[in-house]
C-alpha cells in the first residue's frame, strides 16, 4: 500500500515521520521514499519501526539506503545544527 506521511526529523541513521489512520507495529519493516529537501535529494530507504508515539508520530531506523543519500544527510545536518 502507498500512504502519505510528513517526514519530521531526520538523521544519518533514521528519521521521524507523521502519518494518520494507519498503524505500524516496533519491528516492523517498511519501504519509505523520501522527496527533496534542503540539500538532501530524493530517495528510499528501507526502514525499521522503533518508536511509536501517540498522533501517529514514528521514529525509523534506516536499514538499508544509499551511501550518496547517507553523505547528503549527513552534510544536511551538519549545517542544519
Amino acid at each position: 500500500k502507498v500512504y502519505s506521511a510528513q517526514s519530521m526529523e531526520i538523521s544519518a541513521g533514521g528519521a521521524s515521520f507523521k502519518i494518520d489512520n494507519v498503524s505500524f507495529e516496533i519491528d516492523s519493516q517498511i519501504y519509505l521514499h523520501f522527496k527533496p529537501g534542503g540539500d538532501v535529494p530524493p530517495f528510499n530507504a528501507v526502514c525499521k519501526i522503533v518508536n511509536k508515539v501517540a498522533g501517529g508520530l514514528y521514529g525509523v531506523s534506516f536499514v538499508h539506503v544509499a551511501s550518496s543519500a547517507k553523505d547528503s544527510i549527513a552534510k544536511f545536518t551538519k549545517k542544519a545544527g
